[in-house]
């Protein structure tokens, strides 16, 4: 029953209009004023403004985990803009590490970047991403709200800003390491992206009615695995503070 105990300490917040829905009017003051620092934001606006006539996009995108499994744990993303003009952006992020996010990050702020009504052709090396946006493209919102897909408030991100300004997104999948360039600089840029600052979105752009938070963050995994993974981290800690365990805190007696 622990487990379920927590969950009921997670809040389930709810709001009468989201804040993607008031972005409708003016993207750049509007999507953009949720990204910080302000150097990431400044040079998102500018790739922005320098797409605004443009119809046919093509990005390359990738993300990148460093030091996996310990407390040193980096992510980054980055797209590159191949056509109709060359452009890249690379950031570091954090919060519930994964492969699976970082990938999904940097198709989210490459498509932040487009201009409405625009065709948006997306590479990336990613096969879950592709296979979760093929599931999804065809939803409703409010179905994305119910179903259990991993990121969920990402996925929810992505897509709004794709039905907000009717973008039209194919994203296709691109073999990682291959012999493509544009891929290759995506890789390299993601790789350096993970040592660079933190590129924050604030909740406030990516909350939905019902997103259940931990302590004001979203969760973004599924709840009662994510929330059972803390009281298991919390019951470990706990263990190993024991008297007893002393033993197990000193590594050079390990």
């Amino acid at each position: 029953m622990a487990i379920y105990k927590a969950l009921a300490q997670a809040e389930c917040k709810y709001y009468g209009k989201t804040s993607m829905n008031e972005c409708i009017i003016e993207k750049v003051n509007g999507l953009f004023k949720y990204i910080h620092p302000s150097d990431y934001r400044n040079t998102l606006i500018e790739i922005a403004n320098n797409l605004t006539q443009e119809t046919d996009i093509e990005i390359y995108t990738d993300g990148s985990v460093k030091n996996i499994a310990t407390n040193e744990i980096m992510m980054g993303c980055a797209f590159v803009i191949s056509a109709p003009i060359k452009k890249s952006f690379n950031c570091g992020i954090t919060d519930n590490p994964s492969s699976n996010k970082a990938e999904l990050m940097a198709v989210i702020l490459s498509l932040m970047t487009c201009p409405k009504t625009a065709n948006v052709e997306i590479y990336s090396d990613s096969q879950w991403v592709v296979n979760i946006f093929d599931d999804l493209n065809f939803l409703t919102i409010k179905d994305i709200e119910r179903s259990k897909v991993n990121y969920k408030v990402l996925w929810l991100c992505l897509f709004k800003i794709i039905r907000i300004y009717s973008l039209k997104v194919k994203i296709t999948k691109v073999k990682a390491h291959s012999d493509c360039d544009y891929n290759k600089e995506a890789d390299k840029l993601a790789k350096f992206g993970a040592e660079k600052n933190v590129l924050i979105i604030e909740d406030k752009l990516l909350l939905h009615n019902g997103t259940v938070c931990w302590r004001d963050m979203p969760i973004e995994r599924n709840p009662i695995l994510m929330i059972k993974g803390i009281k298991d981290a919390q019951f470990i800690e706990e263990f190993l503070m024991l008297h007893r365990n002393e033993v197990y805190r000193q590594s050079d007696l390990l």
